[in-house]
């Protein structure tokens, strides 16, 4: 019984914070042919906050983890 109910909280919160942060996902175009996407990608935006400087230490931070 204590089981069902915390696993019953538990989804009811993770819903409630998907609710107020859901996963958008933008398309730029349809025409660009997927066999030319390089995979995995992995595209981080924050709406238009992250800057220059922080794009570099980013993609450095990234490329340091795949060596």
């Amino acid at each position: 019984m204590l089981g069902t109910i915390v696993a019953f909280q538990l989804s009811f919160e993770l819903l409630e914070r998907r609710r107020r942060s859901p996963t958008l996902t933008t398309i730029d175009t349809t025409a660009y042919p997927i066999s030319k996407i390089d995979f995995p990608t992995v595209n981080l935006c924050a709406a238009g906050s992250v800057n220059m400087g922080t794009e570099q230490e980013i993609k450095i931070s990234l490329f340091n983890l795949i060596d």
